[in-house]
């Protein structure tokens, strides 16, 4: 099987997780962000100003999308998984089925917004991916990303990140960072957060 199979299975393999589990993982994610994530929202809400557009990759079950809406922020609400599309529509949201490796994002947008995604997307697809996130900001948007802190090594299922690494890869795409967060969650899961601003002179995506 070649690298880019492999790749895409492994891909899969998390959709299909997702499929299985997506009530149960949104009883998990709760209502509501917590204060800590209502801090990194702010900084992209402030970074999108009122009336701005947010792509968001990955909704879920749609909390951060709730919050930043009542915020005035428009969220163009996405999903690979089908069933949180249909769980968001079902609750009266407008959602539309995308996957961060294989579709277009569209834009320009003011921000983009990638929670617990990148964990499913394999290390060599990463330049590729965030070259898509900045050529669908406009100039001056940001992106707020999560990954997991780095445990030594990767795996097809979960992928890790050296806080230094995923940084120049995010300058590699023309994304400068000017917000970031470190913390371990409830389940002991070590995080980086970055709020990452696309370069006013532009970038080719």
């Amino acid at each position: 099987m070649k690298d880019d199979d492999v790749t895409l299975a492994a891909n899969l393999k998390a959709l299909e997780w997702y499929e299985d589990s997506a009530d149960y993982y949104a009883s998990l994610c709760g209502d509501s962000p917590t204060e800590r994530e209502k801090e990194r929202l702010h900084v992209l809400a402030r970074i999108a100003g009122d009336g701005g557009t947010i792509l968001e990759v990955g909704s879920g079950p749609g909390a951060e999308a709730d919050y930043l809406e009542a915020r005035g922020v428009r969220v163009r609400r996405t999903d690979a998984t089908a069933a949180f599309v249909e769980m968001q529509r079902a609750n009266g949201k407008d959602a539309d089925q995308l996957n961060i490796i294989t579709d277009d994002f569209g834009g320009p947008y003011q921000g983009v917004l990638a929670l617990c995604v990148l964990l499913h997307i394999a290390k060599d697809l990463h330049d590729e991916v965030l070259a898509k996130v900045a050529g669908s900001l406009a100039p001056g948007g940001g992106f707020l990303v999560s990954v997991r802190a780095s445990q030594g090594g990767d795996s097809r299922d979960i992928v890790w990140w050296h806080r230094d690494d995923f940084v120049e890869r995010l300058e590699r795409a023309g994304l400068r960072v000017e917000w970031e967060d470190f913390h371990v969650d409830t389940g002991d899961d070590e995080w980086h957060s970055f709020v990452a601003v696309k370069d006013r002179a532009g970038t080719e995506g």
